[in-house]
């Protein structure tokens, strides 16, 4: 059965109990140098860690992956796994226990991958412009409209529907020109244009932003929440 979430745990002694096997005197603890195995749930993240009905052990990850975040595909049915790393994405169809060798064509250090069909994918990366695939992943193109944010700290949030990116953050060197430090944009073409939406938000301290179907929530720091429609659930496309 397809697992639901999956998540990456690593160990020492036998791991599958709290007994101290090793004999450290500090129980089943993390160790430095064991291998990192994939945690998975079939149950929406339900029950307890017991190897039976709640979260499981599933495969091991090779060394060059075992420091990696996961992701699966919103149109595949969670049939991918994609493990991310600063220099890596790799995928497996067999929920962890062969991979595929590193994707080429990628330049980080790599963030995060954010995959909206089967061949539009998004990379993130730490003080570049993001890298955008549309033949699922065999080559990347730079996403040159992310130029004046690239060095910043932004989140990237792709709507249910993927039709619609919401990026936002904060540029701190505005406020010493006595402008709006917050900034949140919207593009509906994949990143290739953007449409500025800052003037209305209402806080300098923007939070963590949520879709709910075609609507955009942005939460602040103490200042309430905020939320503006971008799609119309009932009309395709719009």
């Amino acid at each position: 059965e397809l697992a639901t979430w999956i998540g990456a745990k690593f160990f020492d002694d036998e791991g599958v109990d709290d007994n101290d096997d090793d004999g450290d005197g500090g129980g089943d603890e993390m160790a430095k140098d064991a291998p990192r195995y994939i945690l998975k749930n079939t149950n929406f993240g339900a029950g307890e860690f017991d190897n039976k009905l709640g979260w499981i052990w599933g495969a091991a990850l090779p060394p060059h992956l075992a420091g990696c975040g996961l992701t699966t595909s919103p149109v595949d049915g969670g049939s991918t796994l994609y493990a991310v790393t600063s220099s890596c994405i790799a995928s497996s169809k067999d929920e962890g226990f062969t991979w595929s060798a590193c994707w080429k064509g990628i330049k980080g250090p790599i963030k995060t991958l954010v995959i909206k069909d089967f061949s539009i994918m998004f990379l993130l990366r730490t003080n570049l412009v993001p890298l955008r695939t549309r033949d699922a992943g065999k080559t990347w193109s730079p996403l040159n409209s992310f130029t004046p944010i690239s060095s910043l700290d932004f989140a990237f949030d792709l709507s249910w529907s993927g039709r619609t990116i919401v990026v936002h953050g904060i540029d701190a060197t505005k406020i010493t020109q006595g402008k709006k430090a917050v900034f949140v944009w919207r593009s509906t073409d994949d990143g290739d244009t953007f449409i500025d939406e800052t003037d209305d938000v209402i806080t300098n301290h923007p939070a963590g932003g949520y879709w709910f179907d075609g609507t955009f929530y942005l939460t602040s720091s103490g200042q309430g929440i905020m939320s503006k429609v971008f799609e119309d659930p009932a009309v395709p496309g719009a």
